[in-house]
């Protein structure tokens, strides 16, 4: 394999690879660096916990549009996908 900068300074490149992908995301939702930082001042989208240390930022998107729809913590994040993938039944379980 060729020699590539991550091997010489691997912390430089984590650093990176994450401001990368933020701006990605950011495109994508179409806000500022400014907006994105009061979306996590405010917390999750769904539970509204703030998002601290032990809490992950998650970009909540369509997957069929690519639409981002807000940030939401890991846990509320997982829960979401689970009822998107099997809303259904979950829904008859529930008998709403």
């Amino acid at each position: 394999r060729p020699f590539t900068p991550r091997d010489q300074a691997p912390a430089y490149s984590r650093r990176y690879e994450y401001q990368r992908r933020l701006n990605t995301w950011l495109v994508r939702a179409g806000w500022s660096h400014d907006e994105y930082l009061e979306r996590v001042a405010s917390g999750c989208a769904i539970c509204k916990r703030a998002f601290d240390g032990s809490r992950k930022v998650n970009f909540d998107h369509d997957h069929d549009s690519g639409i981002v729809r807000g940030l939401l913590c890991t846990r509320c994040n997982t829960g979401l996908g689970w009822l998107e993938t099997d809303g259904r039944a979950a829904t008859m379980y529930l008998g709403v």
